[in-house]
């Protein structure tokens, strides 16, 4: 179990999570109920400043992190106990990752056949797009482009192992302007942001954490992308190319790909 508070409720939450039957899947269920909410495509209810499930009766908010992790780590069918959002924690997937390699995944029976686009898939044009073309695993370039002290970063990932997620792209926090938070704050979102859940930037600099990696802001959008891409119930395979890209741009890709298979 993993306790903590939600990003944009404040409230306090947890995860626990259980071990899944084969061919199952991964399903949210309050801590009260037993209702799930698979975590599939057609459950997505809102994409704006993070990704919703609902379903049954119930919402589930900010579950892109640790879904991140599940599909980083190749966890494919799994039962979560949470409240109405998943915990923040640091604002990455890392310490879902830590826990999860720690308690071991079990490779089960049956191999689930990954989704692998036999022909390039895109949405949007021009300075703003995400592509999938056909590659021999998950491989992922992003281009993040936002006024400085941001500025312009790119990064290229292979998704060749559990343990390169785990380095690479899980321990990537979430970041927000000040600006934004204000905004989100008057939306009724961001009640949790804390200085320690989010690294905060003002017009010139950040304001309260080191960077762990130069180019974090873009590898967390890569950690948002491989979260979201877990909704269509299997792997992925392919190239995917992202420009300037956000969860509602990555949910209009999966809907383009389960479309065209």
């Amino acid at each position: 179990m993993l306790g903590g508070q939600g990003l944009h409720s404040g409230l306090k939450t947890g995860v626990i999570l259980h071990p899944a039957p084969v061919q199952s899947g991964i399903a949210f269920s309050s801590l009260a109920a037993q209702s799930a909410i698979p975590a599939r495509l057609e459950n997505v209810s809102e994409t704006g400043y993070n990704t919703t499930l609902s379903g049954n009766g119930h919402s589930v908010r900010t579950v892109e992190h640790l879904l991140s992790a599940l599909h980083g780590l190749g966890i494919t069918n799994l039962r979560i106990q949470t409240g109405d959002e998943v915990p923040a924690l640091d604002g990455s997937a890392l310490e879902f990752c830590t826990q999860l390699m720690e308690a071991g995944v079990l490779e089960q029976d049956e191999w689930l056949e990954p989704v692998a686009p036999k022909k390039p898939v895109q949405v949007g044009h021009g300075s703003e797009f995400i592509r999938i073309e056909p590659a021999e695993r998950l491989i992922i370039d992003y281009t993040l482009e936002y006024p400085l002290p941001i500025g312009l970063q790119r990064v290229h990932f292979e998704l060749t192992s559990p343990e390169v997620y785990a380095k690479e792209i899980a321990p990537a926090r979430t970041f927000g302007l000040v600006r934004e938070f204000r905004k989100m704050s008057e939306m009724g979102l961001a009640r949790g942001g804390r200085l320690d859940n989010c690294i905060l930037i003002d017009d010139e600099k950040i304001v309260n954490t080191i960077l762990r990696f130069e180019d974090e802001f873009a590898r967390h959008k890569v950690l948002d992308l491989i979260g979201d891409l877990s909704l269509l119930g299997r792997p992925i395979i392919g190239h995917i190319t992202a420009v300037k890209t956000g969860h509602s741009d990555n949910l209009a890709l999966l809907r383009a790909i389960a479309g065209s298979i």
